[in-house]
């Protein structure tokens, strides 16, 4: 491991105790936020890492990340939230084959989520 001196321009580098220390030379700040984020994928919640990937502010473009983000969205039923991003993706590159296949897939599954979610409020409002 190599460590580098330069983070200062890259502001999301040595958040929560990183040392600076890598195992490569990031290309660019957004890669090594991508990357901070799969590592961290396995010491903190799903949910939390969402909130951490910075890669998109620094680039609003970068697909991997965003198709990440959906990834994690989808996992942590926030189907809304994945749609969004996946229809971010195919605008900016159509050719993505996931991304179009969530795109078709997603609406009937946040559909039947809202009809489970109508059901089980008028069940509730029932009992009351």
């Amino acid at each position: 491991m190599k460590q580098y001196g330069h983070w200062e321009k890259c502001p999301t580098v040595g958040i929560k105790g990183q040392s600076g220390v890598l195992p490569f030379e990031p290309t660019s700040c957004g890669e090594y936020t991508s990357s901070h984020f799969l590592a961290s994928q396995s010491q903190k919640l799903i949910s939390e890492v969402i909130l951490d990937l910075q890669a998109i502010r620094l680039n609003p473009n970068y697909i991997r990340a965003i198709l990440r983000r959906a990834e994690l969205y989808e996992k942590t039923d926030k189907l809304d939230e994945a749609l969004e991003d996946y229809k971010s993706i195919l605008e900016k590159d159509p050719s993505i084959h996931q991304a179009r296949e969530a795109c078709m897939r997603l609406p009937k599954q946040i559909e039947e989520r809202n009809e489970r979610l109508k059901e089980e409020m008028l069940a509730a409002a029932e009992k009351n």
